[in-house]
């Protein structure tokens, strides 16, 4: 059986599946519903509850079974980090969220998912970021270091760039980040940096 009428006219942006659920986010006019489906049979998907926010959601990661992690943008063309509780299926809500500011703020993580690295026991998550204005165009890149703790809260520790001198050279744009035991690496091509994930990153 088709889950069909979901939402008329609009995109798939992302799609998750965890047990008996699936969450769905779609888009349409920069307004994106989140939904929570019952799959536990699969020839009768249900949609449970949904939330409709501005901007959309591109990717989705779990935190737990109850909290969505969410990449997406606002409607301010602006990356979005948001934390979307579950706990209520019929009523979805989007719990926290983060902003990269800038005039306008992107994210490789919106095409490419190995680029988002996160530890739920480090309260760790990174990714890679781009900040531009209308006159200058990109004006910063690299990661942002960011706390996810376990009561749900979203606040920078840090931002750590290669690309002090010049933002436009992508030889050092940081595309990945990874750790081992409390060590924090920032990888672009001609560079690599390391943190303890402790410190606070410039």
């Amino acid at each position: 059986m088709l889950l069909e009428n979901l939402a008329t006219n609009e995109t798939i942006d992302s799609a998750r599946f965890m047990g008996n659920r699936c969450y769905l986010t779609t888009s349409i006019a920069r307004k994106d519903p989140f939904f929570v489906i019952d799959i536990s049979n699969p020839g009768a998907p249900k949609v449970l509850g949904y939330l409709k926010i501005p901007g959309f959601t591109r990717y989705l990661h779990p935190y737990d079974d109850e909290h969505i992690i969410g990449v997406g943008v606002n409607e301010d063309n602006k990356v979005k980090i948001s934390i979307f509780d579950v706990t209520n299926v019929n009523n979805p809500i989007e719990l926290e969220q983060y902003v990269a500011e800038g005039k306008w703020t992107y994210t490789t993580v919106l095409e490419d998912h190995k680029a988002f690295l996160f530890s739920k026991e480090k309260e760790l998550l990174a990714m890679p970021i781009y900040i531009s204005d209308q006159i200058k165009g990109l004006t910063w890149q690299g990661i942002y270091v960011l706390k996810i703790t376990s009561s749900y809260e979203l606040y920078l520790k840090g931002r750590i760039t290669h690309s002090e001198k010049d933002p436009w050279d992508s030889s050092y744009h940081v595309k990945r980040a990874l750790y081992i035991e409390n060590v924090l690496y920032a990888l672009s091509e001609r560079q690599i940096s390391i943190f303890t994930t402790l410190q606070t990153c410039h």
